[in-house]
Order: structure tokens, then sequence, then C-alpha cells
């Protein structure tokens, strides 16, 4: 027997009109909205202070999703790796500090926390962030950081 093959778009155009899908994703919102609503909160104070530097963003993310450089967000970047926030939001952060122009200030920042980090996650994030802001030369002093993203 021949299985026909679906196109991307019908397959979107069948969930479109499936009753029981649409449930199954509005129950998911549902269940997802509160855990949005805490990251918007606990990201809030980072946006503000990158909109009020000049930055048009409504999440961290924004900044990773952007091929356009951003010198002046970097040290309100920094000062929120040292700050607690969600796991997600942190996430971010070390993400948007993934960069070639940040300078030894990144990399201090970053192999500062790469040390301290106990979340294997989050550890694994900052070593993909060190292997772009920090050069070559200086990283193979510091060989967990190829461990731990190997």
């Amino acid at each position: 027997m021949k299985r026909h093959s679906v196109t991307a778009g019908e397959l979107v155009a069948q969930l479109e009109t499936d009753p029981d899908y649409q449930a199954r994703m509005r129950q998911r919102r549902a269940e997802l909205a509160p855990i949005w609503e805490q990251r918007r909160k606990d990201e809030a104070r980072l946006v503000e202070e990158l909109r009020t530097a000049g930055f048009q963003v409504e999440s961290v993310f924004d900044l990773v999703n952007t091929a356009e450089e951003y010198p002046q967000a970097l040290p309100i970047l920094v000062r929120h790796l040292d700050l607690h926030h969600d796991p997600c939001i942190r996430d971010g952060i070390i993400r948007a500090l993934t960069i070639k122009y940040g300078g030894v200030g990144i990399e201090e920042a970053l192999l500062r926390h790469f040390y301290a980090e106990s979340d294997s996650q989050i550890r694994w994030t900052l070593a993909n962030a060190l292997t772009v802001a920090m050069p070559p030369t200086r990283r193979k002093r510091h060989p967990e950081i190829k461990m731990c993203t190997s």
C-alpha cells in the first residue's frame, strides 16, 4: 500500500480544522500561560533597561535573534547575568552574550559563571557562549569548556 505524502501547508490546514487538535492546543496554551506570565515578569526589569538604552525589544531573545550588534546592551546583560533569573531568561541572557565583539569583560563574566554554574544545561550554554566569545588561544587554558560542549 502506497502512502500519500502531505505537504506542510496541507497538514497545517488539516490541523486548523481539527477540533480535537484545537482543543489540545487551547489546553496546552492554558497550562503554559502562568509559566509565560512569570517569565515575562521575571525579565520585565531587563527589558525596561534595554528599552531605556534605546533597544526596541519585548524580550532578551529579541537580541539573540538579531544580526545587528548591540554593544550598548552588553553592560546591562552582564549585570543581569549576576542577578537571579528564571533559567529560561538566564539562558536568553547568556545567548545574547554569545558574541565575538564583547571583549575580555564579556569573556570574564561568562567564564566566572561557567565555573560557578551547577545546572548542566546552563553550564553547556555558558560553554557554548565561551566558544564564540573567547579566542581559542585563551580558551585552551580552560579545557573544561571543550569537555562541556563535546
